[in-house]
Parts: C-alpha cells; structure tokens; sequence
C-alpha cells in the first residue's frame, strides 16, 4: 500500500521541492510524521485485534509524507557535496541504508517482543524528532551561475531522458525483482528452508555484501560500467544454470547485491550532474517514480516465471538482453 502514494504523488513532492527550502520540507516532514504517530498512538487500541487496519492507514499517511521528503533530499545531497565526491558519497549512503536495513529489524523486533508495539512507535517518533532536529544544522549554500544552468538544461536535454526512462528502468526492472522476491522463494521453496533459518542465511548475505562493498569502495571509480554489468551478467547466469546448488547462488546473490549499489550510485551521481540545480526535486521525483514503476513490472513479470516454472528461461532472457544492451551501448561510445 505504501508504494501507491508515492507512484501518484511523487511529482508533487518534487514540484514543492523546487519551489519551496528543501531544508524547510524535511524538518517539517519529519515533524509532521512525529504528530502523525503521536496521534496513531494516543487514538488507536493497540490491544485490539483490529488495529492493523488502523496500521495499514498510517503506512500509507507516512507514505504521503514521504513523497515530499525524498525529492527534497536528493536536492539538498548535490547543494551540499562537490561534485567530485558525489559517486563515493552516493556509494557511502547506500552502505550506510544497507546497514540500517540489517540493524533496525533486529532493534524493532527485539524491542517488539519485550517491551510491545507502544514502544516501538514511541521509538519512530524519537527518530522523526531527531532527524527533524539534525536538519536545522544543515546549511544550503551552493549558488550556481545561470550560464552553468543553461549549460546543464541543454546536456540533460541530450542524456537525462535516456537515464530516467530506459536505464534507470531497466535497472530496476531487472536487479530489485531478484533481490526482493527471487531470494525468499529460493531460500523457502527450491531449498526449503524455514523461515528461521532463511532469516540466518539472508543476515549472512547480507554481511558478506556490506563487507565486499566496504572492500571495493576504494576501487569504485576505477570499476567501469562495463565491468559491472559483465559481473550482472555472470550472476544472472548462475541463477540460471545452478538453481540447486547454494553455493553458486549465494555468490550470485552477493554479486547482484554488490552490483545493486554500484549502479544505483553511478546513476544518482548522473542524475545529480547533470540535472539543473532549479529543477533537480521535480526531475528526481520523476526518476523515482519511474524506479518503483520498473520494480512493480518487474516483480510482476518474475512473480509469473515463478508459478509458471521457467526460472532459467527468464534469467538467460534477461542476460541476453543485458549483454545485448552493453554492446549497443559500447558501439555508441567508440562512435562517440
């Protein structure tokens, strides 16, 4: 439910991010969300059985919020990083999500079991209020001449429609799938493990890909495009040939989280430079939007190859076409 909020409304989100302080927008929205759960939780039972009715409501609520948030911090991250450190800073905060990813679960669910679902939501506020408060410290200061917008406007002309709407949409139609939905079901259902221990397995995953990460990170402006999508390539691969030996697919799983990352900061770093700074909220609610729509398609497409039992036939059909892709894409740039 959560998703449909900001598939409709992310372009409004982006319009009053470059309309309005994007400083200003997060301290408000997260404040707004502080008062949201603070009357979730002063008006809903929690002991009632109904309550996750109530839940489901208050996921789409902070979703709506979200649509603001998100354009509006993609715009403060180029005011405030030059644009020489952008891919290592990109590459460092989808670490650092990543790490969130694997700590706040743990830390609700241990708090969810011991003390209830009162002092996880005292806990959500906490957080809002102190994000809300660490924005006051930020200071937006970049200024951009208008011959360098005019600039930036006739480039992004020229590359950012092929960015937004064929790679950005690709990528996620093609690795997020995997990561979301082709892990569980191959961990539960081809293996048949519990869910226990699909939890155990998924934590060390997901340990060893931050650890890879952490090892390449020095290396990630030395690592080619190309060479990213040739590891994409190999991995997908190895879902398609080895499907019941674990141990390739769990490398080939490692690979795609690590790949994940690359390519998601190397666009965000594009996207970030080559976008007008006057525009950047808008253009970035755009691109967003065109991610969850890809993810959905995606999910959709891999979720049919599952119960219809073509799994191989439909990591070589997107290997191929994959590959196919990049050698389009290397002839381009020798022509270039």
């Amino acid at each position: 439910m959560g998703i449909l909020p900001e598939i409709l409304f992310n372009f409004i989100g982006g319009i009053t991010g470059d309309i309005f302080n994007k400083k200003y927008i997060n301290i408000v929205s997260d404040f707004i969300r502080a008062v949201i759960l603070l009357l979730f939780l002063h008006f809903v039972d929690l002991s009632s059985s109904e309550y996750m009715y109530s839940l489901a409501l208050l996921k789409v609520a902070l979703s709506f919020i979200g649509v603001f948030v998100a354009p509006a911090i993609d715009g403060i991250i180029p005011e405030i990083v030059l644009s020489e450190n952008l891919l290592k800073f990109n590459m460092k905060y989808t670490l650092f999500l990543d790490v969130i990813d694997i700590i706040a679960p743990l830390t609700v669910g241990f708090i969810y079991l011991t003390l209830g679902m009162h002092h996880v939501l005292v806990l959500d506020i906490l957080s809002f209020i102190i994000s809300g408060t660490l924005f006051c410290f930020i200071e937006l200061e970049k200024i951009v001449s208008s011959m360098e917008i005019e600039k930036k406007i006739k480039f992004f002309l020229n590359r950012g429609i092929n960015l937004i709407l064929i790679e950005n949409f690709l990528f996620s139609l093609v690795i997020y799938p995997v990561l979301d939905i082709y892990i569980i079901y191959y961990f539960t259902k081809v293996l048949g493990f519990s869910d226990f221990k699909y939890g155990q397995y998924q934590s060390l995953l997901y340990l060893i890909s931050i650890v890879t990460t952490l090892f390449l990170f020095k290396k990630i402006e030395k690592i080619s495009k190309k060479r990213t999508y040739i590891f994409l390539i190999l991995a997908l691969g190895m879902l398609s040939l080895f499907q019941k030996k674990m141990f390739f697919c769990f490398i080939a799983f490692v690979v795609l989280d690590n790949v994940s990352k690359f390519i998601r900061a190397r666009l965000d770093t594009k996207l970030q430079l080559i976008s007008p700074q006057s525009s950047f909220a808008k253009i970035s609610s755009i691109y967003w939007t065109v991610s969850s729509i890809g993810v959905i398609t995606g999910n959709f497409i891999l979720s049919n190859a599952i119960d219809k039992n073509l799994i191989s036939a439909y990591y070589t059909v997107i290997a191929v076409i994959v590959s196919i892709l990049l050698l389009i894409n290397s002839i381009f740039l020798k022509r270039q």
